[in-house]
């Protein structure tokens, strides 16, 4: 009787990404230099406890949580699966569609997920942000910075939030053109819910990011977090009214 073996699926570097991001505690620096250390993303999940619980910052219980997570590649790959299947790009710093400038902040994302129909995200990108309730001045000016650029070329990057930024995006969009809104929340929860329309005609003419592919509800932390890969994207950030 032949027998036959079945081989593991190998492994691809998003799916080494995903499980890194997917670790609690861990963050864009320590990622970082474990990649320092080890070389190649892969390499990681095949040092040893004490290895990788002596790198500054470190300590048994994350280095424990980091190899472990290994056990959960089967669902980590569901998961890939799943926002495939919402037409969510999910991207780590291997993809040459990963935005080259975005590497360069010390925290950088492990993975970020995009949707929409802009797949490249040049260097031109110009970011406006600032407070929730804005002056009427605050609002007129928001709007014709966000229209001179956007009709100079630039891509206006904001935050969806509402005030200054949704003020930004919707500039941009009245003129015809590109403004990325990045969350801090998955996909799944646009926040806040009055901006989900704002979101759908980002969605048409430009993308949406995010760094939670899994479901990641509002938080002060997050928001705060989100702020780097906001200024991560652009050339410049211009703060009004903050």
């Amino acid at each position: 009787m032949l027998k036959f073996m079945i081989q593991p699926k190998k492994r691809t570097y998003l799916e080494y990404w995903f499980a890194l991001a997917s670790v609690e505690g861990l963050g864009g620096v320590r990622i970082k230099r474990l990649i320092t250390r080890f070389g190649d993303v892969a390499n990681i999940f095949d040092a040893e406890l004490p290895e990788i619980a002596r790198l500054p910052s470190f300590n048994p219980v994350l280095a424990s949580r980091i190899l472990t997570v290994a056990q959960n590649f089967p669902v980590l790959r569901e998961r890939l699966a799943a926002l495939n299947s919402q037409q969510v790009e999910v991207l780590c710093p291997e993809d040459a569609a990963y935005p080259a400038q975005l590497k360069a902040v010390p925290d950088a994302p492990p993975i970020l997920c995009r949707i929409g129909t802009v797949t490249e995200i040049h260097k031109q990108c110009v970011a406006i942000v600032g407070s929730q309730q804005p002056s009427l001045e605050g609002i007129q000016v928001t709007l014709a910075l966000a229209v001179q650029l956007a009709q100079a070329g630039f891509t206006v990057v904001s935050g969806l939030a509402t005030g200054i930024d949704a003020t930004a995006h919707n500039g941009a969009l009245a003129v015809g053109g590109r403004t990325v809104g990045v969350l801090a929340t998955d996909f799944s929860a646009v926040y806040p819910f009055r901006n989900s329309q704002l979101a759908a005609k980002i969605y048409e003419t430009g993308c949406l990011f995010t760094e939670h592919p899994f479901p990641t509800s509002p938080s002060p932390g997050n928001f705060v977090l989100r702020n780097r890969i906001i200024s991560g994207l652009s050339v410049a950030t211009i703060v009004v009214e903050s």
